[in-house]
């Protein structure tokens, strides 16, 4: 009996004791009940958070397949060392900020005079 199995209501255990009976008697196997078999589903992996993050535009990797192009560009043309784009991860805010929308308020510009 599983875990799972503890709610289930008397009579339904009932007939999974003698269906698990009848099964191991007759050594049946689950090719032999036909239908189609049950498809287990894995559930989705859950994101990895990012392990590198460009200190400038912001863009992150989490560290599996290919090097992005902007990692090659910030190592290689850039000059910023591995320590950096790591370092980069905690130092940056869980979410970029939002960027100021322009206005055409003469009170939000300031004067030159």
């Amino acid at each position: 009996m599983t875990a799972s199995e503890d709610d289930f209501p008397p009579e339904k255990l009932a007939a999974l004791r003698t269906v698990r009976k009848l099964v191991e008697f007759w050594d049946i196997q689950p090719e032999e009940l036909g239908g189609p078999m049950p498809v287990v589903v894995a559930p989705p992996a859950a994101p990895k958070p990012p392990r590198y993050r460009h200190p400038v535009h912001g863009a992150t990797w989490d560290g599996t397949g290919e090097h992005p192009q902007w990692l090659r560009d910030a190592l290689l043309k850039e000059g910023y060392t591995v320590d950096e784009l790591k370092r980069a991860v905690l130092e940056a805010p869980a979410e970029p900020p939002e960027p100021a929308e322009p206005t055409d308020d003469p009170a939000d510009l300031s004067s030159g005079a």
